[in-house]
């Protein structure tokens, strides 16, 4: 997804699904159903230019062509996607900090410790580009939905039954 040049905030998040990514500037995202699944939230506070991938899968050799189609399904193919759609839309690679949420070990995805696996990736992925991870809320048995503000790296996670937390 790209911007344009003059984007205004729109008062209704983008969805971004399971799989999926978004580049905005200032405008909100959110994704839901956050299980063994990992939320990269990152932004640039110098220019209000963020992403938000929602990746399935630490690794993209588990299935090359399906990765080839659809790139943020994957932790690796993701990001590389989602760093080059962010700088290409105006953010600075070396001022970018990122936040993580999900990684949780739920259902049956919890027998492959796909949530472990998945967090692994992404914080490896992350420290080998030089991108820091400003702060998380992984692991555990939730479900998450988060909602994250590029303009100001604020990430807001809801679970039902609990109260919000903010990162």
């Amino acid at each position: 997804m790209s911007l344009l040049p003059n984007q205004q905030m729109d008062t209704s998040p983008v969805i971004v699904g399971v799989g999926d990514l978004a580049v905005r500037r200032r405008d909100l995202m959110s994704t839901h159903a956050l299980g063994s699944c990992i939320a990269v939230c990152a932004w640039d506070p110098q220019t209000s230019v963020g992403f938000l991938l929602h990746f399935m899968l630490p690794d993209s050799a588990l299935d090359p062509r399906r990765a080839d189609r659809q790139p943020a399904l994957f932790c690796d193919t993701g990001l590389e996607r989602a760093m080059a759609d962010v700088v290409r839309n105006g953010a600075n690679r070396a001022t970018l900090g990122c936040k993580l949420v999900g990684g949780a070990a739920v259902g049956t995805a919890n027998v492959a410790n796909i949530g472990k696996r998945n967090l692994l990736a992404a914080r490896s992925w992350l420290w080998k580009a030089g991108i820091p991870i400003r702060a998380e809320e992984v692991g555990g048995t939730i479900s998450r939905t988060v909602h994250f503000d590029p303009s100001s790296g604020r990430v807001v996670i809801h679970t039902p039954g609990q109260k919000d937390r903010t990162l």
